[in-house]
This record gives structure tokens, sequence and C-alpha cells, in this order.
């Protein structure tokens, strides 16, 4: 009973500030409004949520995980130290697909789900962009050990309490395939989209989740997780030897970017600027291009083989680890410039990757603590 109180006072808490910090970050973004002004603002935006029913018990919006201080500062004063597991214990199963930033995003929407009902979840790496056990790049933070773990669910035997019900037989080595309707992952004989609702408190013993996609939200991770000493300490050997230095991002190769226009725009820039600029692309064509206009002024942060035009991630012709520690170095080079140049795709939208090293170099103490520098 005593956990049960803890854990609803913590999580109704903990929401009430990140929905504060939400509405006050878009009553703020309407214009310099004081602070009595924005009131009816932030109010008006929470009958209409809650009418719609899109808060944290819907919970795809707020940022929860930026605010587990005050969720665990709340357990503390009950003398309970982490999130209380309820018995007997159930599981998601997280096998993000995609980039590095969209396996990010669904593993905080499926952390947010795992937090509020009390569930243990694991993270399988293998099935997503990395094709490898996150353990060799993460680590996770002693409060969130008990109830957030890398690997997989291999404990269980069939038939499985799990949703979908069409895994029954074989939650690991089941198929997947993209749906082009959805527009996601479903199993591949079912067509079922291996997806679960936010709001539903589920009776099966296990959740099976496998999506892909971007939700803005993969910077909240890193709110849990560490970097690995092996992946903290050659990233920070490559950002050390780079000195001070500007960063642009561009990616050119599922999603194709009009890249040589948006260096000819910023070339002013770079050529005025003291510093070097450093080049951060999935494209070879890109870093050849952008040798031919600024010469010795570029810099490549690591080597891009010539794929002709295929995605680094879920590529098995290029070695796995090599290529996912080259994604790591290049978010946290980008994060580190003190000058970052973004561009759009050619299908008009901003790169997720490119998004989140905005981010985290925007949020100068989680970036510090990331890289061991606190």
């Amino acid at each position: 009973m005593r956990e049960n109180i803890a854990h609803f006072l913590a999580l109704r808490l903990t929401i009430i500030c990140a929905e504060f910090y939400y509405f006050l970050k878009k009553a703020s973004a309407r214009g310099s409004y004081s602070i009595i002004k924005r009131c009816p603002l932030i109010a008006k935006d929470v009958r209409t949520r809650y009418k719609e029913k899109s808060h944290l018990y819907g919970v795809r919006r707020a940022n929860l995980l930026k605010f587990l201080y005050v969720y665990y500062f709340v357990l503390r004063l009950f003398g309970i130290r982490s999130m209380p597991i309820k018995e007997p214990r159930k599981y998601i199963f997280c096998r993000p697909a995609g980039g590095l930033n969209d396996m990010l995003c669904q593993i905080e929407l499926a952390v947010t789900y795992a937090l509020r009902y009390r569930r243990v979840i694991y993270i399988d790496g293998s099935r997503g962009g990395f094709m490898d056990n996150f353990e060799r790049y993460f680590t996770i933070r002693e409060k969130e050990s008990e109830w957030l773990r890398f690997g997989v669910i291999d404990f269980l035997t069939p038939p499985f309490d799990c949703y979908p019900h069409c895994l029954r037989n074989d939650i690991l080595n089941y198929k997947s395939e993209l749906d082009p309707i959805v527009d996601n992952m479903v199993e591949k004989e079912s067509q079922i989209k291996l997806d679960f609702n936010m709001g539903i408190d589920y009776k099966e013993q296990v959740i099976v989740y496998e999506q892909c996609g971007n939700n803005n939200r993969s910077l909240n991770v890193f709110y849990l997780i560490l970097l690995a000493d092996n992946a903290r300490s050659h990233i920070n050997k490559v950002i050390n030897s780079l000195g001070e230095y500007d960063a642009v991002h561009i990616r050119h190769s599922d999603y194709r970017t009009d890249y040589e226009a948006f260096l000819l725009k910023i070339r002013n820039n770079i050529i005025s600027s003291p510093r070097p600029l450093v080049l951060c692309s999935d494209s070879y064509e890109v870093q050849r291009y952008a040798k031919t206009l600024f010469g010795n002024r570029v810099i490549f942060s690591s080597k891009i083989p010539n794929t002709n035009g295929k995605p680094l991630h879920y590529n098995a012709e290029l070695d796995g680890y090599e290529t996912n520690m080259t994604a790591l170095t290049d978010l946290f080079v980008l994060a580190s410039a003190k000058q970052l140049y973004l561009t759009q795709t050619a299908q008009g939208v901003k790169s997720g990757f490119g998004t989140l090293a905005r981010n985290l170099n925007k949020h100068l103490l989680l970036l510090s603590r990331l890289l061991g520098r606190l």
C-alpha cells in the first residue's frame, strides 16, 4: 500500500511539473507576456488538452523523463529508492527501429509507459539501425537499473501472455517488416502493427513494441543513460583533437538534401569565421563537394565510405560497431560545436539526428555529464 501511494503521488507531482513546463514554454513562444498574462493561455490549453484527453494520462506530449528528479525526491520521502515495480512483474520488450534518433524516440515512449504502469522494460537494439546490443555503447544510471535494462526477454517460456497476441508463440525470432500503408513496423505473417495504446494498462504480462518514428523527445532518454566508457573515451578524444570549431550536419542518403545550395549559402559565414568547419554527414558525395568548396578549412569527424546513397544504418555491408561509433561521435561533435548549422532535406523535413544534436547543444549541463566532464 505504501509503495502504491508513493508512486501515485510522485508520478502526479512529476506530471504537474512536466505539464507546467510545457505550457509555460508554449505561452512564452507566443510573445513576451508577463507571467500573469500567460496564465489564461496556460489555463485554456490545459482545458483543451484534458478535453481532448491528450495530456500525460494519454502520455504523448509531456516530457516526463526530464523531471524524474521530482519523482525520486517524493519516493525518498517514503523511504523508497527506485520505482516500486508492480508484482507479479510485467514487462515491456522494446525493440526500437530506425536510425539513432528514431530509436531514442521510441525508447522514450516505452520508458514513459513503463514508469507510469510500473513495468520492467527490456531494450533490444538488434532490430534497429544499430543492429547491436546497446550495452556496447551505453550504461544505465543506477537509479533506473532495477526497472530499465538492455537485452532480450529470454527467461519466459511459450506460449507467452503477450500483446500483440500474434506473437504468443515467439517474442524473439518473429519476422517484421516496414508496411508502406501504416508507415511503420508490422509482424510479417499477420501484418499486425507491433504497437500498443499508451493510455491502456494492459493485463498481458509482456508488451512487445517495435516501431520507428520521431517525436522530438529523444533527448529525454539521456537523462536515464550514460555513455559507456569506451564510447565516452573515443568521443572525447575526437572532440579534444578538434579544438574550437563550427559544425554542419547534412543528411544525404535515404533523405536527400540540396547540399550544394546550402553550403554556398553559408559559405561567407564559414570563410569569415576564425574557426574551422567540421562536416558531419552520412554521404561520401557531400564530403567530396565540401572539400572542393572549402579546401583545408573543412574537417571530417569521421571517414564515410562510398555507399552509393544507402543509409549507414541497416547497412549489413559495413562494420556495425564502427558505424554506430561514427554516428555517436558525430552526434556529440555536432553538439559540442561553437556554431551549429543544420539544413532541411529535400522532403521538407529536418533531420531528427541534427535536431537531437541541436537540443544537446542547448543543454550544456546534460552534455557535460554525458561526456564525463562533471
